[in-house]
């Protein structure tokens, strides 16, 4: 994690509504970034689910493309510095935006 991701988070938690439960979709800490690069202090008293293939900072165990939550089970989605490594997208209609160091850029998945 990134300072600059973690300054984001912090800034967008502060501003924007957050829902519940708030699930991070690669919440793995790398080694040197155990504490670090756990988000949870920036959402006290929410329910906050970190989910990855496996590690510290996973509270559930799950692949981002065999993702089995039931329909509108979660509030908040933070996916950061994951979707270079999320081989396709999961619903062919997705859009977003991600940010890099220095700007913002939309992405939409391709058509099925």
């Amino acid at each position: 994690m990134r300072e600059l991701i973690k300054e984001f988070v912090r800034i967008c938690a502060e501003i924007l509504p957050v829902s519940e439960p708030i699930y991070e979709f690669g919440s793995f800490q790398v080694p040197g970034q155990k504490g670090f690069a756990d988000l949870r202090p920036i959402f006290p008293g929410k329910k906050y689910v970190g989910a990855d293939l496996r590690g510290v900072g996973v509270d559930v165990v799950l692949n981002l493309h065999e993702i089995d939550l039931p329909s509108e089970s979660v509030g908040t989605v933070l996916i950061l510095d994951t979707l270079e490594r999320v081989e396709y997208l999961l619903d062919p209609g997705f859009q977003g935006f991600f940010f890099t160091d220095s700007s913002p850029a939309r992405i939409n998945s391709p058509a099925s």
